[in-house]
């Protein structure tokens, strides 16, 4: 990831206590939170290189499943069982 997109960081924990609970499932959780990053104030522009933002990888995240039609926790336990012999679930 290139840290580009403008997406608020949400790495302190001031950040996480402002966060709404999202219901549901982790996967249907991650969505809702997408979608609460999308449709609020991006980053203001600056001179950064770029923008570390833990946000970022749950958008990432989100479009892997949205593309796969398979949840990350479905897709983690299916490549590391596979390479690595190893069960997350």
């Amino acid at each position: 990831m290139s840290h580009r997109a403008h997406v608020k960081p949400y790495t302190s924990g001031t950040e996480f206590q402002s966060l709404p609970k999202f219901a549901g499932t982790k996967d249907e959780q991650r969505k809702l939170f997408v979608k609460y990053l999308i449709s609020n104030d991006a980053l203001e522009k600056n001179n950064e290189t770029y923008n570390y933002s833990n946000a970022g990888y749950s958008v990432a995240t989100t479009m892997l499943e949205k593309a796969s039609g398979k949840t990350w926790e479905r897709l983690l336990d299916e490549v590391l069982s596979k390479n690595f012999i190893y069960d997350i679930s």
